[in-house]
């Protein structure tokens, strides 16, 4: 009882006053209630829909139109074969799934293919789904009705309302009723803004507020909503272009949220806004590019999976097209904690900022000092990604310390995970730099677990096949310490070298310095395997390396290797020699270690 109560008020100490009067305010105001309104008129001047995101073929593929057309619903890899009809307030259904359903995306897949081939069936079936909605989600207290999942669903709704037209009568029962309930909707969701959340969910709740504003031409709701944008984008988009929340795939859905809401305001001629917007826009899609360029997916830092957001050369191109901007280059990345290091081939992104907003670190993953390594956009050395959001075994699984490439002390988390989107007790002091040290190019960072211990890192590269990673370790007291490097599932560790699964061929080797080291892989029947979820509701088994050190010693790492050459390394306490090739790399740790920073 004592521990849970501590969580608690670890938890809350760390919200805005503001969340704690709206999480308490909700529990008791009365629930709103609709008002009606006749004769409602829609702005068609425009078009909502965004052909290069809407209709980009990456996020129709996640979507099986043909199944559709038989009742079978594949969302976020899960799937359903069932009438629409039982589907919509199923209490037996994962909620995450639901919610899914309920944001209707699968209606764009389905627009898609009716325009493509012009066959009928394709458009009864979005006509018999959004029927089907419009009867089964009249419940405001049900799930259809949370604030988030209404931001989700109205610029679906409204771009199918769009496209409908050309084939109904305006003032059919089926298109007044669509209208009452775009209306019903937008105003609901006018007075249960997510100001108890805040962060993602409340510029998604101003999106649809300001689509909505557009459609129903409530310009004043406009103003409004873009004066609480400006609030937002300034607290939320840091200096460096990322979203606070610290999520490279959340990164993009928020960066997708500003795209449209300029592409909106735009044909609408509020160009005084578009104006206003757009330094946001291209901080933001700087950040997207040189985050994922070259990294062949999204690198799973935080709460962050593929199949989500919408590609980053999606974002790009429509960004050219319709804000004419295109990204320039970042490699350092001072507000939100990211670091690229990039030669030749390779390209490293490491993580040192904190785990989040400190009243919002619900996405956040113990993944400091973690990093990812890509090659030739290969995925080769990656963190575990995110399963689920269900609490639970797996989402805690995934969140914590040795899910990533980094160390952890005793089986001691960097922060205080609990629940699905709790955080107590946080790491702190997370600090990152650029050091020249005999030559070479360091990145060093560093941060204190919630318990006090510290962590420094030190990587380098060698040359242009060798990195050197150092940690240095000081825990409180003598405890300890283990070190992980996370495979892609397409590879396969043997001995300390990596082989491709599918040709054999050694990819790289590991050798580690001052640890003891051994291989927890999945095929050799290890009953504590190691899982990789690129998708939600995915996972795989992985290799995984482990590094231990006893609690005398100060400091460990590895070198990785990627052409196969002969290395030999004496290590002591003051100096590291590393000989590859008959050529010596000299290390004084004593000097490099108490570097202060």
């Amino acid at each position: 009882m004592r521990k849970s109560t501590a969580k608690y008020f670890h938890t809350i100490i760390h919200l805005k006053k503001t969340q704690i009067f709206f999480r308490l305010y909700n529990t008791v105001k009365p629930r709103t209630k609709i008002k009606s309104k006749k004769n409602i008129k829609v702005n068609l001047d425009i078009q909502y829909l965004l052909k290069e995101l809407d209709m980009e073929p990456k996020f129709l593929v996640k979507f099986d139109s043909f199944s559709i057309l038989k009742d079978s619903y594949t969302l976020i890899n899960k799937i359903y074969k069932e009438d629409i009809e039982r589907l919509w307030n199923n209490k037996e259904i994962n909620k995450l799934w639901l919610y899914n359903l309920h944001y209707l995306e699968f209606l764009l897949p389905l627009l898609y293919e009716y325009k493509r081939s012009n066959d009928e069936k394709y458009y009864n079936k979005m006509k018999e789904i959004v029927y089907s909605w419009l009867k089964n989600s009249k419940n405001k207290s049900s799930l259809s009705w949370d604030p988030y999942t209404i931001s989700m669903r109205l610029p679906n709704l409204i771009i199918f309302y769009q496209f409908a037209t050309a084939n109904e009568d305006p003032e059919s029962e089926f298109m007044r009723g669509l209208r009452t309930s775009i209306f019903d909707q937008y105003f609901y969701l006018q007075r249960n803004k997510e100001r108890h959340l805040l962060g993602n969910h409340y510029i998604e709740n101003i999106k649809a507020l300001i689509l909505g504003s557009i459609f129903f031409q409530e310009y004043r709701v406009t103003d409004k909503c873009f004066k609480l944008l400006m609030q937002e984008l300034d607290e939320q988009i840091l200096d460096d272009g990322m979203h606070f929340e610290l999520s490279p795939m959340y990164n993009k859905v928020i960066y997708e949220a500003l795209l449209k809401i300029i592409y909106w305001l735009k044909q609408n001629g509020n160009d005084r806004y578009v104006k206003l917007l757009i330094p946001y826009a291209q901080r933001m899609l700087n950040s997207v590019y040189s985050i994922e360029t070259k990294m062949g997916k999204t690198p799973f830092f935080n709460d962050s999976a593929d199949g989500i957001s919408k590609s980053y050369l999606a974002l790009c191109e429509a960004s050219y097209i319709y804000l004419g901007i295109s990204p320039n280059k970042v490699m350092n990345f001072n507000s939100s904690g990211y670091r690229i290091l990039e030669r030749g081939s390779k390209k490293m992104l490491v993580d040192y900022g904190e785990i989040g907003p400190k009243y919002l670190p619900g996405h956040g993953h113990c993944d400091s000092l973690s990093y990812e390594l890509s090659i030739d956009e290969v995925p080769i050395i990656v963190n575990s990604g995110t399963f689920e959001y269900e609490n639970g075994f797996w989402r805690n699984y995934f969140r914590k310390t040795d899910s990533h490439n980094t160390i952890k002390y005793e089986g001691i988390d960097q922060s205080e995970i609990w629940n699905s989107f709790r955080v107590a007790k946080r790491s702190y002091n997370h600090k990152g730099l650029d050091i020249n040290y005999n030559d070479y190019n360091f990145f060093v960072g560093s941060y204190y677990n919630y318990k006090g211990d510290k962590h420094s890192r030190f990587i380098a590269y060698l040359d242009d096949e060798n990195i050197l990673i150092l940690d240095k370790l000081s825990p409180t007291y003598k405890k300890v310490a283990s070190g992980y490097i996370h495979f892609h599932p397409m590879f396969y560790l043997s001995d300390n070298i990596l082989y491709n699964t599918k040709n054999k061929q050694q990819v790289l080797k590991i050798h580690p310095i001052f640890c003891n080291s051994y291989t927890n892989n999945y095929k050799n029947g290890n009953a504590t395997k190691s899982y990789y979820s690129e998708q939600f509701n995915l996972k795989k088994p992985i290799s995984k390396y482990v590094l231990t050190a006893d609690k005398e010693d100060n400091y460990f790492g590895y070198i990785i290797n990627f052409n196969n050459e002969p290395i030999s390394i004496n290590a002591s306490e003051e100096l590291l020699t590393v000989t590859i090739n008959n050529k010596n790399f000299y290390f004084n740790l004593s000097k490099l270690f108490s570097i202060k920073f």
